[in-house]
């Protein structure tokens, strides 16, 4: 009878046991299940999520930076998009912020899709983020198959029908102020601005305007508050004994332009160093001026200064935009000087 009663209740205990264990296991499968559900909705919302939101906010501009891991000093990379990303945060202007990087970089770390994933405060909410990827190839330009990445995405994504920002291309080893963001906003068409370089024998580069007569601006369609640029200052005009000067003497951080503008033009790495901005630059200008009737097929090919034409400028005296880390020969610089104004006068200009 006592036997009976032991192996009875050593069974209960075992039965027990069994279940507590069975409840676990349960447990654990029905977390795992909801945790995967969401990681899946949350993977599968993300890669649109950005372009969904776009199409029901005003997108003013569209922000494009490239970036890598700097191999030497991966913390680099962290502080220049934490300082690049308060400066946006700090315009209150609806954009999107794409940040491409390339797809080998991309293996080790997250930290730009975290950029993406990350909730905003409510001072941020209204700068979007993209994050893209890319495999890039040997080149002579860098950034050029991020940047195409980018607007590809853009054109897929964004209907300029609907919304028509500002493109702009903004490097994370630059220096911008808020108010350039806010100016680059009034740019109808293709824009350009000045750029402090403070490693450079000029420390800047600036297009170079002349005031409109008032019987011109009123031929014009253009405002007369938006004067005609005629030429640039810059530190380097081009590879002039071994090549033909440069149309457009800008960085990549001096110009901006309109959705609708771009059409299909991309970055074309196959152009001489150099020459990448200038290259975009009149394959852009010389589509807006078709469209425009203001030029033929054939005009002026010989002499394509008439792409100037195309340009316009919110400020030529002010520095909103610094690039940092120009590098330069040893040697043939003095100590750099970051300044804010454009020094008047003629002192490098281009030919």
């Amino acid at each position: 009878m006592t036997k009976n009663v032991v192996v009875a209740s050593n069974n209960g205990w075992r039965l027990v046991a069994f279940s507590l264990i069975a409840y676990w296991i349960s447990l654990v499968l029905i977390l795992k299940t909801r945790r995967d559900a969401v990681v899946s909705f949350s993977s599968s919302s993300l890669s649109s999520s950005s372009s969904v939101e776009a199409r029901g906010r005003e997108i003013r501009l569209a922000v494009v930076t490239p970036t890598y891991h700097r191999e030497k000093n991966r913390n680099i990379q962290t502080i220049q998009l934490l300082a690049l990303q308060n400066t946006l945060c700090s315009t209150c202007l609806g954009m999107i912020w794409i940040l491409v990087e390339s797809e080998s970089d991309w293996r080790k770390s997250s930290l730009v899709e975290r950029y993406e994933r990350e909730e905003r405060p409510a001072y941020c909410e209204r700068v979007l983020v993209k994050a893209l990827r890319v495999k890039v190839e040997r080149s002579k330009h860098r950034g050029v198959a991020q940047r195409n990445k980018a607007l590809n995405w853009l054109e897929q994504q964004i209907s300029y029908v609907e919304q028509d920002p500002v493109v702009l291309f903004v490097d994370d080893d630059n220096a911008y102020a808020a108010e350039h963001f806010v100016r680059a906003t009034k740019i109808g068409k293709v824009g350009v601005w000045p750029v402090g370089f403070p490693s450079t024998k000029s420390k800047f580069e600036a297009p170079v305007v002349k005031t409109q007569h008032q019987s011109d601006a009123l031929r014009s369609s253009s405002s007369s508050s938006s004067p005609k640029v005629v030429g640039f200052r810059s530190f380097w005009c081009g590879d002039l004994k071994n090549f033909k000067p440069r149309v457009f003497n800008v960085d990549m951080s001096g110009f901006g332009v309109r959705l609708h503008a771009l059409e299909k033009v991309r970055f074309d790495e196959n152009v001489r160093s150099g020459y990448l901005e200038d290259a975009f630059l009149q394959a852009i200008t010389r589509s807006v001026l078709r469209r425009d009737n203001k030029t033929s097929e054939n005009e002026n090919e010989g002499n394509p200064s008439h792409l100037l034409n195309a340009l316009e400028t919110t400020h030529v005296s002010e520095i909103f935009v610094w690039h940092l880390y120009h590098t330069v020969l040893s040697g043939e610089t003095p100590a750099a000087l970051v300044v804010s104004k454009v020094p008047k006068g003629d002192s490098f200009l281009c030919p």
